[in-house]
């Protein structure tokens, strides 16, 4: 039996990326031999397609898919992957099946608590090596996201890592790729979240590829030794091939004798120089088993330019001593790796930390086009220089060096990259078509030209013809409804549209509430119909008015002012000039109608019971409703024998409801003016928490009581039956789709318990007595729950790049008669402009007396939640696109 060894590679926070047991540097080796794929042009891949938690549309298994196509993609490699068996039941463990997989729930062993680990490639080697190369073979690989600790993310924002970057690095792995200590590789070990740039492979990457899976074109190599000065062996020397303008194209590491390869290169005109391992990247990083020698300078072996290098061809360089240690070094940057945007930056500033970065240094960065502007200030551990873009400076990465006075020169490979501008999108001509795609559409926008990939609601675009301002596509059929438009270049840069394009029918206003309202303004009116984008603007007589959307069928707003007649409500979206809605209203000289309460404000669901509605400004041939949506004030069953007693009271019998809980109640007046009541009234037996319901049992049927609980709470239910009746009943806990969850009791006790109940889902459940026998008998039941169980910690990051002002999102689940209790915790003594509170049934009234904003802190105390759902408090504050912020939700 053959025998194997694994091999692990793994992604850090702090974004550090890294192997283990590996040696050398480019190839991952196992007991001194490097390893690949024996069939290349058949390698197989399977996706789980559950995905990621976090990503709603699947975008993140296309983001992997094209992950796989960069590799496959890179000129003279000889790599094809193909997709096979992807489905929801995937087994990573499984020998042969090389799946992709997003671990949510940290099953998989991989993930530790606090391990820190974003993702990880396990692969199987096996251990006899080729006879002809000496090579071992990959015999499988993984890769696993740990989506348990690490959000992500496939449209670069900024909290999130970029699923398509992450698996572009760790799919080098997966071919037996080691790190590089290029700074612009794919392969380095440091990615930040929100950063795309690893989509893209670097010249070290493709020559990596080349080398290791090389098509039939032969590709040429540089190699050669480094000695020390006093001739010894000199590993872990970092040898870094440029071009004839001095920009890095590829590198490779010395070995324990000091010989070294930089294979896989293109013709060309090439120079070299070999730089000690240091600051950035370090012997952890790579996981090599000897120790890199940094004890000299940085030492030119060629200068850019000097080697010509044909197809296939190989330039020897001997064996080169390399310059004596200094104290100079420049060990990493201040900040992120800068990606500065041609034609975008002009002037820059760049700060490097090191060691004797004293007076008479200077700082420069290689590769021509990037010129100073200004003398370079040094400060001992600092050095910092202001830099110019020119005009047409080539795309691609560049060194940055520093020169003491002495000549002697330490530098950052790679650490700058000089990138194309960020495609800027502004509109889809037209905005709409039908689901069977096949429309001619332009995209409208800026720098474009390079545009690589064009998606609609995920799905792939033709491109017909490319311009810098305009992509001519044809639409492909989708499903009803918005969809997002989002263009990607091959370099990785991308740009996304919302809601860009509606398949369907057209966007239309269906229903109107109320009709008519008070000219001292103030009427809240819900419009109904859609589909609705989140860019509809409102304007009454060409003036605008703030919209309140719920969702792309509901949108409220609140009228202001006006002089008595009809007027006409305005809708439109400014990317969709073809949309223009009107809506009716009327102003007239009354005050709106307001409800105020309800008594009684329990009944049944069967209807029947008469009631007393109270509030004002009520008026004959009034109709009232139950049951009415809470944010289009549509539906509703209309009450029976309706009798306005004063402008202040109007009698009426509830009618048959349509499903038990709480109700909205809608009232609405001849001239059609109304007013809305949020679930002011509860049908069916509803039992609230820490209420005692005392019932009697007749043996006629099963007793039915409903109560509301939410995600995560945890409740406890008790039952018990008066002695001596002759009743013993049993207990079930129904769902509300008619499932029994759970059930108490055979028959034969009197008192029954249910204890320390998760609750699973949000919704009304039904708690369902029934008895042993058809005596008559009494019970009390009543429930309670741990509120504590519900209390959350939340942490996170403003993710909108353009907004002036970030909009903090909590989202968390809730029921009626629960108090909320919020503190938000704002960086650099921030404070907030606006708080909101939705709930299931719209926007929620905030006291002002309980909301207490400072410098930093939010403060919402004492807010009672009406219903059972999903709730969702929004905080305006000037943030800067990822200032981190903190909150506790408490429950009571």
């Amino acid at each position: 039996m053959n025998a194997a060894l694994r091999i692990t590679v793994v992604a850090l926070s702090g974004a550090l990326l890294c192997a283990a047991f590996a040696f050398g540097h480019g190839r991952l080796r196992f007991e001194g031999r490097a390893a690949r794929w024996e069939a290349p042009r058949s390698l197989e891949f399977s996706l789980d397609l559950r995905g990621s938690s976090d990503i709603a549309d699947d975008s993140e298994l296309d983001a992997v898919r094209r992950a796989f196509a960069t590799w496959s993609a890179v000129p003279g490699a000889d790599l094809r992957f193909r997709e096979v068996g992807s489905g929801e039941d995937l087994r990573w463990q499984r020998i042969g099946q090389h799946s992709v997989a997003f671990d949510e729930e940290g099953t998989s062993g991989w993930f530790p608590p606090g391990s820190g680990i974003v993702a990880v490639t396990p692969v199987l080697v096996g251990t006899r090596a080729d006879r002809a190369t000496g090579e071992l073979p990959i015999l499988d690989a993984d890769i696993l996201f740990n989506g348990a600790e690490f959000r992500f993310a496939t449209d670069g924002r900024a909290g999130a890592f970029d699923v398509q970057a992450v698996a572009t690095h760790e799919i080098g792995h997966w071919l037996g790729f080691d790190h590089s200590a290029c700074a612009a590789a794919t392969m380095f070990p440091f990615v930040t979240p929100g950063q795309v740039a690893l989509r893209t492979l670097f010249s070290d990457d493709e020559a990596l590829a080349r080398a290791t899976y090389p098509a039939e074109v032969q590709h040429g190599e540089m190699r050669g030794s480094l000695l020390h000065a006093d001739r010894r062996p000199l590993p872990g020397g970092h040898v870094v091939v440029v071009d004839a303008e001095g920009k890095t194209v590829a590198s490779a590491l010395s070995d324990v004798d000091g010989s070294f390869v930089v294979a896989g290169l293109l013709p060309g005109r090439y120079g070299a120089y070999a730089d000690p391992l240091d600051g950035l990247v370090s012997r952890g990083e790579l996981s090599i088993e000897f120790l890199p020698h940094v004890d000299f300078a940085r030492t030119w072996l060629a200068v850019p330019g000097a080697q010509v290098l044909s197809a296939g061809g190989v330039v020897d360089l001997g064996t080169r001593s390399v310059a004596r240690a200094s104290s100079l070094d420049l060990a990493d940057l201040s900040g992120s790796l800068p990606r500065i945007v041609r034609g975008a930056n002009g002037a820059f500033d760049l700060v490097a930390r090191g060691s004797a970065l004293e007076s008479g240094c200077e700082l420069s960065v290689a590769g021509g086009g990037v010129v100073p502007d200004g003398a370079t200030r040094a400060f001992g551990t600092t050095i910092a220089r202001r830099f110019v873009l020119q005009e047409g400076a080539a795309l691609g990465a560049r060194d940055l060096v520093v020169r003491n006075a002495s000549g002697v020169e330490a530098v950052l490979t790679a650490a700058l990259e000089l990138v194309p501008q960020a495609p800027l999108l502004e509109r889809m001509e037209p905005a709409r078509g039908g689901v069977e795609g096949g429309e001619i559409a332009t995209v409208r926008g800026a720098h474009l030209e390079e545009i690589a990939e064009v998606r609609l609601g995920g799905a792939l675009c033709e491109i017909v013809t490319r311009g810098a301002s305009a992509l001519v596509l044809r639409v492909p059929a989708g499903e009803l409804g918005y969809a997002d438009l989002e263009v990607l270049r091959a370099s990785g840069e991308s740009a996304r549209l919302r809601e860009a394009w509606l398949r369907g029918a057209s966007p239309s206003i269906e229903h109107v509430f109320p009709r008519a309202g008070s000219t001292s303004g103030g009427t809240r009116v819900a419009l109904s119909g859609g589909p609705f984008s989140t860019r509809v603007r409102a304007t009454l007589e060409g003036q605008p008015i703030a919209l309140q959307r719920f969702d792309a069928t509901t949108l409220q707003l609140v009228l202001p002012p006006h002089a008595s007649g009809a007027v006409a409500i305005e809708l439109f979206d400014p990317l969709d000039p073809a949309l223009a809605l009107r809506a009716s209203f009327t102003y007239v000289e009354a005050r709106d109608p307001r409800l105020a309460s309800i008594a009684p404000a329990r009944g049944p669901i069967a209807g029947g019971m008469p009631v007393e509605v109270r509030g004002s400004d009520f008026a004959l041939g009034a109709r009232l409703f139950a049951g009415s949506d809470a944010r289009s004030y549509r539906g509703g069953a209309e009450a029976t024998d309706v009798d306005v007693a004063s402008s202040g009271l109007l009698r009426a019998r509830m009618p048959a409801l349509p499903a038990i809980g709480r109700q909205t109640l809608l009232l609405e007046l001849p001239d059609g003016r109304g007013a809305v009541l949020e679930d002011a009234f509860v049908a069916g037996a509803m039992l609230f928490e820490r209420e005692k319901l005392s019932a009697l049992w007749s043996g006629a049927g099963d007793d039915v009581h409903y109560v509301e609980w939410a995600r995560g709470e945890s409740v406890e239910v008790e039952l018990v039956a008066e002695k001596g009746s002759g009743f013993a009943p049993i207990l079930e806990l129904v769902d509300a789709r008619g499932a029994i969850l759970r059930t108490l009791g055979d028959g034969s006790e009197q008192a029954l318990r249910l204890r320390d109940y998760e609750i699973e889902r949000t919704e009304t459940y039904a708690l369902r007595v029934r008895g042993a026998s058809a005596l008559i008998g009494a019970y009390t039941l009543q429930w309670r729950s741990n509120p504590r169980a519900l209390q959350k910690k939340l942490e996170g990051t403003t993710e909108n790049a353009t907004a002036s002002e970030r909009t903090i999102a909590m989202e968390f689940e809730g029921r009626s008669g629960l108090e909320l209790q919020a503190l938000l915790r704002l960086p650099d003594g921030r404070s907030a402009t606006a708080v909101r509170l939705f709930g299931p049934r719209g926007e929620i009234a905030l006291d002002p007396r309980d909301l207490r904003l400072s410098r930093g802190r939010v403060q919402l105390r004492g807010q009672e939640l009406s219903a059972a759902g999903t709730y969702r408090l929004e905080v305006d504050s000037p943030l800067p696109t990822g200032a981190r912020w903190q909150a506790s939700l408490r429950f009571r």
